[in-house]
């Protein structure tokens, strides 16, 4: 795939549309590869009063840009999709707004059967974006209590502004979130040679955050090595799940028994312990798993 856009490099500098006004920011890095997103650590070069971000704050900017997703790569099965103007352009003028515009109900556009329909294509990289960031921002409203301890901070969301020198057809997605600072993920831990010294209550803080994310209304769906975060690296006192864009939120008129289905088909609490346990093999010792799974599926 072609090399990121300039605007998404280090150092460079833009403005950000939000419902708290324009923010302007400089990319301090990058974190590549890319993937279904593009999160971006930047500094806050502008203040916006009503936005509590003073200049020189570091924030994670994740982006929703369907020109940088990684699934536009070639395989053996499908040729390499290579964004271009164009397509996109092309690609939204025959958009049509779905019947529901709910974030509950917004059905992906069905892969093209030929891979010669680029503009089909553009669609579906343009919808799995959208869905990303409506799901993403719907999974911080609803897990507003938890924000700041066991997830990040969410501070807004808005779209990106580009020079006339960079056209796009569509509006590029975006939301910034706390930059947890000097952190380290679960991946990074199974990768140490002697096993690491968590605190016991550590783990068990992060098994009650993800306890409560049923209850109001969030299946995460997308617990991996890569999205469960501790920090500082040297002397661990916070647990972190990060990337909600995955996840399914509970549609208002769901029942109990809809949404308990839904719950128990992505069992995050399962998810979470296998996640943990490529780190801690003796997790079973440091945790009281039976407080957080039944017995039955432990077996």
């Amino acid at each position: 795939m072609a090399s990121i856009p300039s605007y998404y490099s280090p150092n460079s500098r833009f403005s950000l549309k939000l419902a708290q006004g324009e923010l302007w920011v400089t990319v301090v890095q990058a974190f590549t590869p890319f993937n279904m997103s593009q999160a971006l650590l930047v500094r806050v070069v502008e203040q916006t009063p009503t936005l509590h971000l003073l200049p020189g704050s570091l924030v994670i900017a994740k982006f929703y840009d369907p020109r940088c997703m990684a699934q536009r790569k070639g395989h053996k099965y499908r040729p390499a999709m290579p964004w271009t103007y164009e397509t996109e352009l092309e690609s939204a003028q025959r958009r049509r707004p779905p019947p529901n515009s709910s974030i509950y109900h917004w059905d992906l556009t069905d892969t093209p059967e030929d891979d010669d329909d680029v503009v089909g294509w553009e669609e579906v990289f343009y919808q799995k974006s959208h869905r990303l960031f409506r799901a993403e921002v719907e999974a911080y409203r609803l897990l507003e209590p938890l924000q700041g301890s066991g997830i990040p901070q969410f501070f807004a969301s808005g779209t990106l502004n580009l020079p006339p020198s960079e056209p796009r057809a569509i509006p590029i997605n975006v939301v910034l979130l706390e930059h947890i600072r000097d952190s380290i993920s679960v991946g990074e831990l199974s990768e140490s040679p002697s096993p690491p010294h968590i605190p016991k209550e550590l783990l068990e803080s992060l098994f009650e955050t993800v306890s409560r994310f049923a209850g109001l209304g969030v299946a995460h769906t997308d617990l991996n090595l890569g999205n469960v975060l501790f920090t500082p690296a040297e002397h661990y006192t916070r647990a972190c799940v990060i990337d909600f864009g995955n996840a399914i939120v509970r549609e208002p008129d769901r029942t109990e028994e809809g949404w308990g289905r839904v719950v128990d088909w992505y069992d995050d609490l399962m998810g979470l312990k296998l996640v943990l346990e490529r780190a801690f093999k003796d997790l079973s010792e440091l945790v009281d798993l039976t407080k957080y799974i039944p017995a039955q599926r432990l077996k």
